[in-house]
């Protein structure tokens, strides 16, 4: 007994001279920030003076660190007149450069916290950062009362040299699913689709590092890149698989769903076009976006439409291709509204109006494009005549079976199409865009009442629905429909299927769509062609739902009562594709 006594006495004497290997120590450095005034007062220790950014975006402030420390938590405290607005969704950041433009997100403020004292934040990443920087929320100027930093003390700032070589660091996320994050040179948002901007990509899975690189970044879109929450294009440097998607490429969409407040009618689109078993179905996956340090809301990471391995798989193209059976393909064209609005576009002798994708406008020769707007011309020809040797009836049909299952007004609106080398046929598809699909789009609202194929209700580009009408009321594809139909609707695509899928995907987004609206506040509001706001996520999803169910049915007995004269009775439609609606 008398021996632990002694031991006890050492340990206790020799306490304090232990290096404290879980402590953390209140930093201090250079005041930085996006303003050269007042940076002091978010330092001084006094809540009665504060740091206010002169512009209502893009606010920041700081501290440069006399060394890279392991941050272990941060303290922040705004005036006590500040509003919640003032502060959710403000991020903190780590760098190790000071331009922050390879900047790490280390905490994001999601909850009403109390005003004049100090709030403290565990950060959880392990990595050391030199530069520290809270970015107020957009649209609201940076204010902020103090600003404390704590981190790993100079005693033990070697402590991650414990960590093994094979060990990654921990990184943070703001909600269950995947973390886009990015970061413009000079951290300019991009303003339109024909400029990329130079910026640097990280994407973060399981609080680990699943993509990163340097790349660019622009718009993309139409008339969703003139709604308040923008869509992107992301182009890395060097080819990417982000989050294990099947393609390995540089250029990648980052869709917005504005309009969508379910923010799952793409995902639930393209899943219906997997379960027809198109040949090509474009990856899609959901993700929260940071762009220079500002919380964008959910979005969809996507493949870009064009050819590649595990994309649009045709045959690869060279300059050099200009005879047969080179020059034959492949192909990737797209029947577009907007056709002539792009610098070079075709029009066919039926009045289709298309542009070729791939090859793209820089790689194409004129013995390419003469052939295959002379091949265009002979299958479109052939189809007037009733022939349709020159068309994959079954791309074609699924086509149009996933387009008015989901009642998809922009159907024919866009199409794409390709044509492969050595073979004579055009394939419909991929299928892409149903953001305003599944009676979301006040122009054909209520789709449940349309009792034929919905493109009769829709805009199709030039004289794409006549085309389609030809071979649609062709007896054998009227045959070859109904069994299509049948041999999919009975097991493979069944109503139970799609409503749990809905189901699956609104738990995985549950997180993130709280966040979204908390960004983005059109719950209550019509955003571009919607017909109503029901007010709520879980309103908008259970719509979905009755609305899938309920055009299945509908879909099944077009199907069955499928005939000339009924595909071709006409109906009465609005005049063009207007948008009287954006954001309210």
């Amino acid at each position: 007994m008398k021996y632990l006594f002694f031991v006890l006495i050492i340990v206790l004497f020799c306490l304090p001279f232990i290096p404290k290997l879980t402590s953390s120590s209140k930093l201090s450095g250079e005041p930085i920030s996006s303003d050269s005034i007042s940076l002091i007062n978010a330092f001084d220790g006094d809540l009665s003076t504060d740091f206010k950014s002169s512009n209502p975006s893009n606010g920041w402030i700081g501290l440069q660190l006399d060394a890279q420390y392991k941050i272990k938590k941060i303290g922040v405290a705004f005036p006590k007149d500040a509003k919640k607005e003032d502060y959710l969704l403000g991020i903190l950041e780590g760098s190790n450069d000071p331009t922050f433009i390879e900047a790490d997100p280390l905490y994001m403020i999601t909850e009403e916290i109390k005003n004049n004292k100090i709030n403290y934040f565990e950060i959880k990443s392990t990595k050391k950062y030199e530069y520290i920087r809270y970015i107020g929320p957009n649209n609201k100027n940076c204010i902020i009362s103090e600003l404390e930093v704590y981190g790993d003390g100079k005693e033990n700032t070697n402590l991650n040299s414990l960590k093994t070589s094979n060990e990654e660091d921990y990184y943070y996320q703001a909600t269950n699913l995947p973390l886009v994050v990015i970061h413009t040179e000079e951290s300019v948002e991009p303003v339109d689709k024909e400029n990329y901007i130079v910026c640097s990509i990280k994407i973060i899975k399981d609080n680990k590092v699943d993509t990163e690189g340097k790349g660019k970044i622009k718009l993309r879109g139409n008339k969703t890149m003139e709604l308040k929450k923008k869509p992107y294009k992301i182009k890395f440097n060097d080819k990417q698989s982000p989050l294990g998607m099947p393609a390995k490429a540089k250029t990648w969409n980052l869709l917005a769903n504005h309009s969508d407040k379910t923010l799952l009618r793409n995902k639930l689109g393209l899943k219906i076009s997997s379960l027809f078993e198109m040949k090509y179905t474009p990856a899609c996956q959901p993700v929260d976006l940071m762009l220079n340090g500002e919380y964008k809301g959910n979005f969809d990471i996507c493949d870009q439409i064009e050819q590649g391995e595990g994309r649009v798989e045709i045959t690869k193209m060279s300059k050099k291709n200009i005879e047969e059976p080179e020059v034959t393909g492949g192909y990737l064209i797209e029947s577009d509204s907007r056709a002539k609005e792009e610098p070079f576009y075709i029009e066919s002798q039926k009045g289709i109006i298309y542009t070729i994708k791939y090859p793209d406008e820089d790689d194409i020769v004129p013995e390419q494009v003469n052939y295959i707007n002379n091949t265009f011309n002979l299958a479109e020809e052939e189809v007037y005549n009733n022939k349709f040797d020159k068309i994959d009836i079954e791309s074609f049909i699924k086509y149009v079976l996933i387009e008015d299952l989901t009642g998809n007004s922009e159907v024919f609106w866009t199409t794409y199409i390709t044509k492969d080398r050595l073979d004579d046929k055009f394939y419909f598809g991929p299928v892409w865009d149903f953001d305003i699909a599944f009676d979301n789009d006040a122009r054909i609202y209520p789709v449940l009442e349309k009792k034929n194929f919905i493109f009769k209700w829709g805009f199709p580009a030039g004289t794409m629905e006549k085309f389609a009408l030809i071979i649609l009321s062709n007896e054998s594809t009227i045959k070859q429909l109904k069994d299509i139909w049948k041999q999919f609707s009975e097991k493979k695509i069944t109503k139970e299927i799609l409503v749990n899928f809905i189901n699956d995907e609104s738990k995985k987004i549950y997180q993130s769509q709280k966040l979204n609206f908390m960004r983005w506040d059109v719950l209550n509001k019509k955003v571009l062609v919607n017909y109503v706001a029901r007010g709520s996520f879980d309103a908008e999803v259970d719509y979905l739902k009755e609305f899938i169910q309920k055009r299945f049915d509908i879909t099944d007995e077009i199907v069955k009562i499928a005939n000339s004269t009924f595909i071709n009775t006409e109906y009465e439609r609005r005049d063009g594709p207007h948008f009287d609606i954006f954001e309210n």
